[in-house]
């Protein structure tokens, strides 16, 4: 048993003691009070009264938003300039190279240097 598991036996345990507790408020009077709490007449127009600016502020976000979006173009990138790192390397004529993609080169050797006969090595 891992120390998570004790952990959470211990915490079921006394959770299961707290719930038979009697409570320290009867449940209608919590009601009565919860009720009383949501009928004050102060906190009805108090928001009522904030939706106006709150709509405004999201509109104006959102009116940012989207024009950031229409008008934002990214730069157009340039192409790095070659180095000698980059550049390809001299073959000699025997020599044919064929990509697989664009890192990796294949070079097949075609006939041994200068054989002029055109047979078969």
């Amino acid at each position: 048993m891992t120390n998570q598991d004790r952990q959470t036996d211990r915490f079921d345990t006394e959770f299961r003691e707290w719930a038979r507790e009697v409570p320290r408020t009867p449940a209608h009077v919590a009601a009565r009070q919860v009720k009383a709490r949501l009928d004050e007449p102060g906190r009805r127009a108090s928001r009522s009264g904030t939706w106006a600016p709150r709509l405004a502020a999201a509109c104006g976000l959102v009116l940012i938003v989207a024009s950031g979006v229409l008008l934002w173009r990214p730069g157009t990138p340039t192409a790095p300039a070659p180095t000698s790192a980059d550049a390809l390397p001299v073959l000699p004529e025997n020599v044919v190279v064929f990509w697989l993609d664009a890192d990796t080169p294949v070079y097949f050797v075609v006939a041994p240097l200068g054989d002029s006969s055109g047979g078969t090595p």
